[in-house]
């Protein structure tokens, strides 16, 4: 990013070599359209995308062949707080970013999803506690139809203007959420409510016993 981004602009929007490759190869009227040509999503992005997939895969390999689950649970929790510290070490270097899909920013989100795992494995499988369990099954049994149901149904959302916003998406986190709680608090409870919707999709597919699988 740095050697083929513009000058000074190597994690810029615009300027970065993700985006500056994606405009040559596929041009802008096949990119983002609200972002006029920038694509979170492009091909130099996906790269190290992959990398948080391939991480869950073997860290999923390993609970799956692991009968020492306590054994487990240390070292999952010892590796993702290396993996944490390790992208916050380079991310002054190597900024965090989601947009772009950085290498501190996978490192960092790794990491947290590898601590947060050792700990469910914690409280469900060594402690053997139920509560709550059911919550974490049914993003578990059915994450792609959830994914995709998020991506549709807030794109269906911003199809139509409503209230003097562009659209029902932005009515309801700029009419509800930020009048009840203004600021970032606000778009925390809007995203966290979006999240439930969503669940609320897997929890009715996981009623009716429907798993969709890949």
């Amino acid at each position: 990013m740095l050697v083929f981004g513009a000058p000074g602009e190597a994690y810029s929007k615009f300027g970065n070599a993700g985006t500056l490759l994606d405009l040559r190869l596929i041009g802008p009227d096949h990119l983002y359209k609200k972002d006029h040509g920038f694509d979170p999503e492009g091909l130099l992005g996906t790269l190290p995308a992959v990398v948080n997939l391939l991480v869950g895969y073997l860290v999923g390999r390993a609970v799956q062949a692991s009968a020492d689950k306590a054994a487990l649970v240390r070292r999952l929790v010892a590796i993702g707080c290396l993996l944490v510290l390790a992208g916050l070490a380079w991310s002054p270097f190597f900024p965090i970013a989601k947009k772009l899909w950085t290498g501190s920013y996978v490192l960092l989100t790794v990491g947290i999803d590898v601590v947060l795992l050792g700990v469910l494995i914690e409280v469900s499988d060594v402690r053997g506690l139920s509560m709550g369990r059911g919550f974490w099954l049914v993003l578990g049994r059915n994450p792609l139809v959830i994914y995709l149901f998020s991506e549709l149904f807030v794109t269906a959302l911003n199809l139509f203007p409503v209230g003097g916003q562009s659209s029902v998406y932005d009515w309801v986190g700029i009419e509800l959420f930020q009048r009840v709680a203004p600021g970032a608090l606000g778009s925390l409870l809007c995203a966290i409510a979006y999240a439930l919707v969503c669940w609320g999709v897997g929890w009715l597919l996981d009623r009716k016993g429907i798993i969709v699988k890949v």
